[in-house]
């Protein structure tokens, strides 16, 4: 039986601010969604300030990759972005009864014309929460009541 489709405004609201998200995350359809453009796989740069002029004669301005901050930048803790995530949707009752929780990240890696790694930083920590069937392996596509995959940073 079918109870309803997607997660209720109330429940949207209370989940971003168990997350520290200052945005509506539902979509009228009832999907969660939310990206922080300003923050999303942002890196560091440095201004190199202007170089030629593009094709209608305007001054480009060049940055590059400020590596020394890039590798200085702090990653999100993998246990505490799980427990997160997990607790939060717990809270409103939306992890399926029987799930599975893995973490992945973006990663970010710059080399040298040496192959050397001169930069190498997890962007994101990407909390996975997939619904399991009764047999133990993973329900995809129409069987599937939720798929979770919330990505926190710490900055």
């Amino acid at each position: 039986m079918v109870e309803g489709v997607g997660v209720s405004a109330a429940d949207a609201t209370k989940l971003a601010e168990a997350l520290d998200i200052q945005a509506d995350i539902r979509e009228a359809s009832g999907k969660l969604f939310y990206v922080d453009a300003l923050r999303f796989q942002a890196l560091p740069m440095t201004d190199l300030g202007q170089v030629q002029a593009d094709e209608e004669g305007g001054m480009l301005r060049a940055e590059g990759f400020n590596f020394a901050a890039i590798n200085a930048m702090p990653e999100y803790d993998e246990s505490l972005a799980q427990t997160r995530v997990e607790t939060a949707l717990k809270g409103l009752n939306l992890i399926p009864t029987k799930s599975e929780t893995s973490l992945k990240h973006s990663l970010f890696e710059a080399v040298n014309l040496n192959h050397e790694t001169i930069a190498a930083k997890a962007l994101d920590t990407q909390v996975i929460i997939q619904e399991l069937a009764p047999d133990g392996k993973p329900l995809v596509g129409q069987a599937q009541i939720s798929r979770w995959s919330l990505m926190v940073r710490v900055w």
